[in-house]
C-alpha cells in the first residue's frame, strides 16, 4: 500500500515540476485559473437582482439527459469491453508486483476519479449561461461540477461490474438490458400518462420532472434530484439521494474487491483495447467504420472525382457505408428532434437557447468531423494541388451535413416558436459560420501545437482561442442590441459577419499549411 501512496505522490510531485520547468506551461494554467476567476466574478456581478429565471425543474431535467446519455455509454462498454481504470504501464508494473490486489483496484479508482473531473470540469465554463437562465452562483455550478463527477464514478465502476459479470455469458447481458429498460419504464408510463391530452406541456412536463418517479430512476434521477435539491437549500432530501449514489459505489467496489480478487483478467480487456486504439490514432488509423467489427453494408465500390475532390466522394462512400441516411445519421435526426422538443417547452428565448447549446456542443464535434481526420493520414499531403483546394474539398461533407441540420433545426424550431424567418434564418447563419469559424481555428493551429488533440491542456487552449476570436462580435452585438434601437435579427446578423471575417481571418493565416508542417499525429497520453 505504501507503494502505491509513493507512485500517486511521486506522479503529482513530477507533474508540479513540470509545470515549473515548462513556462509554456505555466502560462497556460494561470490563464485557466484567471479565466475560473473571472468566470466567478462574472457570475456573480451579471447575476440580475430580481430578475424572472427559468424553472430550475428544467435545469433538473437537463441533467438527468445528461447523466442518462453517459449512463448509456456506460452500460455500452460493460456489455462489450468495460471501462479502463488502469493503463498499459499498470499491466506492466503493478499487476505483477507484490501488492495487494484490493489495494490495485482503489489506485485504478483514485485514476478514474481523475478522468471524471476532466469530463467535468467543462461545466464550470457554464456558470455564466447558468446563473442568467436558474439565478445560480458559482457555488452552485461547483456543487453541480462534483455531483456530476460523483455520478460518472458510480458509472465507471457499473461499467466493470457489468463486464465481470456478463463476459461471456449472452444471458446474462440479456439480464442486464432487461434490468435497464425496467429502471426506466416506471418513468417512461409515468411521462406518457402524464403528458397524454395535458393542455399545458411545459407545466405538464415540469410536473414529472418534479416527481417523485423521476427522482427515484437509479442514478441519472438520484444524481439531479440530490443536486437541485441541495441548490434550493434542502439538505436533507439532497443528502438522501446524492448518499445513494455514495452508497452504490461502495457497494459495486466491495463486490469486486471480495467476490473477484483476481479480478486483472477483467480489467486487462478494457486497458489492452484502449491502448490498442490510441496507437492506432498515433499511426493514423482512425477511420471507425474501418477498425469497427461491425457488419457494413456496401451500397457501391469506388470513389469519383480527381485529386482533392476525392477526397469529397471518399467521404461521401464512408458515411452511406457507415448508416443509411449518408451524411444525416442518427445523431442529426435526434439534435433535430431535440431542438424541436426544446422549442415546443420554451416560451421565450427559444431559438437563442437553441443556438447557444449548439454552439457549445459543435466546439467538441467539429473535431469528429472526416476533414480534420484526413490530417492524420498521408493521402491529403501526397496530393499535388494547393493546400486551400485540398481543404476546401476534404470538408465538404461536414459542410453540408451543419448546412442541412441548420436548416431543419432552426426552421422546425422557427416554426414552432412562430419567429420570423428572417429572425430564424440568422440564427441558422449563426450556427453555420460558427462551424467554419471552428474549422478555421482547428487549421490555423497546426501551426503551433501540430494538432496533438490527445492532450488535455491543448484542448484548453482551442477552447480559449475560439472564446478569443468569438469575444469581437458577441461585444458588437452586444453593443447593437443594448445600446442601439435595431430589429431583434440585426445583433445575431453581426455576430454572424463577425464569425465569417474571423473564419477567413484564419484560412488566410493557415493558407499553404499542409505543405509547410509535418503530418501531426495524436501520441498516446503517458500516465
Amino acid at each position: 500500500m505504501r507503494g502505491l501512496v509513493y507512485l500517486v505522490a511521486m506522479s503529482v510531485k513530477n507533474g508540479f515540476w513540470e509545470i515549473l520547468r515548462k513556462p509554456a506551461k505555466l502560462i497556460l494554467y494561470v490563464i485557466v485559473i484567471a479565466f475560473m476567476a473571472g468566470m466567478i466574478v462574472l457570475s456573480n456581478v451579471t447575476r440580475r437582482a430580481g430578475a424572472e429565471f427559468l424553472d430550475i425543474a428544467w435545469l433538473q431535467g437537463a441533467f438527468f439527459l445528461l447523466i442518462l446519455l453517459f449512463a448509456g455509454i456506460s452500460m455500452v462498454k460493460g456489455l462489450s469491453s468495460g471501462d479502463a481504470i488502469f493503463g498499459m504501464n499498470d499491466v506492466n508494473l503493478l499487476f505483477v508486483s507484490p501488492v495487494d490486489s484490493r489495494a490495485i483496484l482503489l489506485y485504478g479508482l483514485v485514476r478514474m476519479a481523475r478522468t471524471a473531473f476532466l469530463a467535468g470540469f467543462f461545466l464550470l465554463f457554464q456558470g455564466n449561461s447558468l446563473g442568467l437562465a436558474f439565478g445560480l452562483r458559482f457555488g452552485a455550478v461547483l456543487l453541480l461540477m462534483c455531483c456530476f463527477i460523483a455520478a460518472l464514478v458510480l458509472l465507471f465502476t457499473l461499467s466493470l461490474v457489468v463486464y465481470s459479470a456478463t463476459n461471456g455469458r449472452p444471458a446474462r447481458k440479456t439480464a442486464v438490458k432487461l434490468l435497464c429498460a425496467a429502471a426506466l419504464l416506471p418513468l417512461a408510463i409515468h411521462c406518457l400518462t402524464r403528458l397524454a391530452g395535458a393542455a399545458d406541456l411545459g407545466a405538464a412536463l415540469s410536473a414529472v420532472i418534479r416527481s417523485p418517479v423521476f427522482a427515484w430512476t437509479p442514478i441519472a434521477g438520484w444524481t439531479s434530484a440530490g443536486t437541485v435539491f441541495l441548490i434550493e437549500g434542502n439538505a436533507g432530501s439532497g443528502a438522501l439521494f446524492l448518499g445513494l449514489i455514495g452508497l452504490t459505489i461502495l457497494a459495486l467496489i466491495a463486490y469486486i474487491a471480495f467476490s473477484r480478487p483476481d479480478y486483472y483478467e477483467d480489467v486487462l480487456v478494457a486497458t489492452e483495447t484502449a491502448f490498442e486504439k490510441k496507437r492506432g490514432l498515433a499511426e493514423g488509423q482512425i477511420n471507425t467504420e474501418m477498425s469497427s467489427s461491425a457488419r457494413v453494408r456496401v451500397t457501391g465500390t469506388g470513389i469519383g472525382g480527381a485529386g482533392a475532390r476525392a477526397f469529397f466522394y471518399k467521404h461521401l462512400r464512408e458515411s452511406f457505408r457507415a448508416n443509411r441516411l449518408g451524411l444525416w445519421g442518427p445523431q442529426s435526426v435526434l439534435i433535430v428532434a431535440g431542438a424541436a422538443l426544446l422549442a415546443a417547452f420554451m416560451r421565450s428565448d427559444g431559438l437563442f437557447l437553441i443556438l447557444q447549446i449548439l454552439m457549445w456542443t459543435q466546439v467538441f464535434l467539429i473535431g469528429t468531423g472526416r476533414g480534420l481526420k484526413e490530417l492524420y493520414m498521408h493521402y491529403i499531403y501526397l496530393i499535388p494541388e494547393s493546400s486551400f483546394s485540398k481543404i476546401v474539398w476534404s470538408n465538404l461533407e461536414i459542410a453540408f451535413k451543419v448546412l442541412v441540420e441548420a436548416l431543419f433545426i432552426f426552421g422546425l424550431a422557427g416554426a414552432i416558436l412562430g419567429e420570423h424567418p428572417l429572425y430564424t434564418a440568422v440564427f441558422a447563419a449563426v450556427y453555420v459560420l460558427f462551424s467554419f469559424l471552428l474549422l478555421g481555428v482547428n487549421y490555423l493551429s497546426l501551426r503551433f501545437t501540430g494538432a496533438d488533440l490527445s492532450t488535455g491542456l491543448l484542448l484548453l487552449i482551442y477552447f480559449l482561442t475560439v472564446l478569443l476570436a468569438m469575444l469581437p462580435g458577441l461585444v458588437l452585438a452586444g453593443v447593437f442590441a443594448f445600446v442601439f434601437s435595431v430589429a431583434p435579427w440585426v445583433p445575431p446578423a453581426v455576430l454572424a459577419a463577425w464569425e465569417l471575417v474571423a473564419a477567413l481571418a484564419c484560412f488566410a493565416l493557415s493558407r499553404g499549411i499542409l505543405h509547410s508542417c509535418d503530418m501531426p499525429v495524436i501520441k498516446p497520453q503517458s500516465s
